[in-house]
């Protein structure tokens, strides 16, 4: 499997609890975001979490609840807020040896087969593909111009051409 990094570092201010950070927030009762994340930890062979806001609640969840997967999680923390591209460039990743990175964002869970994505990624021979989906808040979101045969012409940024399709 690809190496995966879980970006988690939002403030979460459009959530129920913007005190607790939204990877930790409960989904079912005692079922957080994290727990879901890590549940399928069959699809990654090591996984980099990229923690801003309430970081140290975070890692304090994963030593806990998480030990047995301690050789397989590698933790970044941002000193400062960087935002999703901002954290992910922060990171030397040549360091870490891999061909292929999956990035999930830490507040969406998909029901998705990350195998079969991963084949067709391989047999594209293009350099990335992203997994997009219609949002509930299009006018605070980025979203994404797509073509018919499903190649990304440009982001669009949030609070930008409203008219653009919701594939965010």
């Amino acid at each position: 499997f690809p190496v995966t990094i879980l970006v988690a570092g939002g403030l979460g201010s459009r959530s129920k609890n913007p005190e607790i950070p939204k990877i930790l927030q409960e989904m079912s009762p005692g079922i957080s975001l994290l727990d879901l994340h890590l549940r399928s930890e069959h699809f990654f062979s090591e996984l980099h979490f990229l923690l801003g806001y309430g970081a140290d609640k975070v890692v304090e969840r994963i030593e806990k609840k998480y030990k047995h997967l301690e050789s397989k999680i590698i933790i970044h923390i941002e000193d400062k807020k960087l935002g999703t591209a901002g954290a992910i460039s922060q990171v030397d990743w040549n360091k870490y040896n891999a061909e292929r990175y999956h990035v999930v964002l830490g507040d969406i869970l998909t029901n998705c087969n990350y195998d079969s994505l991963d084949s067709k990624w391989l047999e594209s021979t293009k350099l990335g593909y992203v997994a997009v989906h219609p949002n509930l808040h299009p006018k605070d979101s980025d979203r994404l111009e797509i073509n018919k045969s499903g190649s990304v012409l440009k982001l669009i940024p949030k609070g930008n051409d409203l008219s653009a399709p919701n594939r965010a």
